[in-house]
C-alpha cells in the first residue's frame, strides 16, 4: 500500500491517493473553493470532498457543513472540530516528540516521550517519524494503535 498526499494550506485544498495494488486505488480531493459551484449553495460556502475508488469505479461527493461532516472522510479527523473545517498539516502527534541525537547521516529521527507495549511485552515509542536530514520532508512514520480483541 502506497499513499501520496499533497496539501495546500494557503488555498485550502488537499489531494490523497492510496494505491492498494497494481490495479486498485482510492483518490480523494477536498477543497474550500469548489470550482463552478452554484452561487449561495452549500458547495460555494463550505468544503467539498470528492472520492473515487477503482475498481469498481465509484465516485462519492460530500459537503462539510458548518457543524457537521460527511458519511465518509478520507482526510484527518482533526481538520474537523465540530464547528469548522480547516486543511492543516497531515500529521498530528498525540505525545511530545523528542529529536534523537543518534540520527543517521541522511535522516533526522524523532520519537514520542511515551512508550507503548506490544503483546510480546516489548516497549517502543508510541510514535516515531523520520525526516530527510535538515528538512521538514517526512520519509516514514509509525504509530502504535490498539488492534482487535483476542478471544
Amino acid at each position: 500500500c502506497v499513499t501520496t498526499i499533497a496539501i495546500d494550506e494557503i488555498h485550502q485544498r488537499a489531494y490523497q491517493k492510496i494505491t492498494l495494488s497494481s490495479y486498485a486505488s482510492e483518490t480523494s480531493f477536498v477543497m474550500k473553493h469548489f470550482p463552478y459551484a452554484i452561487p449561495d449553495s452549500p458547495q460555494s460556502k463550505y468544503y467539498v470532498q470528492l472520492l473515487v475508488d477503482f475498481p469498481p469505479l465509484n465516485c462519492m461527493y460530500g459537503t462539510y457543513w458548518k457543524y457537521g461532516g460527511n458519511t465518509f472522510n478520507s482526510f484527518p479527523s482533526f481538520w474537523r472540530n465540530g464547528s469548522s473545517y480547516e486543511i492543516k498539516t497531515y500529521m498530528k502527534f498525540n505525545y511530545e516528540m523528542i529529536h534523537s541525537s543518534d540520527s543517521s547521516l541522511n535522516e533526522d529521527y524523532w520519537y514520542s516521550n511515551v512508550t507503548c507495549q506490544t503483546d510480546s511485552g516489548q516497549n517502543y515509542p508510541c510514535e516515531e517519524i523520520y525526516f530527510e536530514k535538515n528538512t521538514q520532508t517526512p520519509l516514514r512514520s509509525t504509530r502504535f494503535a490498539r488492534g482487535g480483541w483476542d478471544v
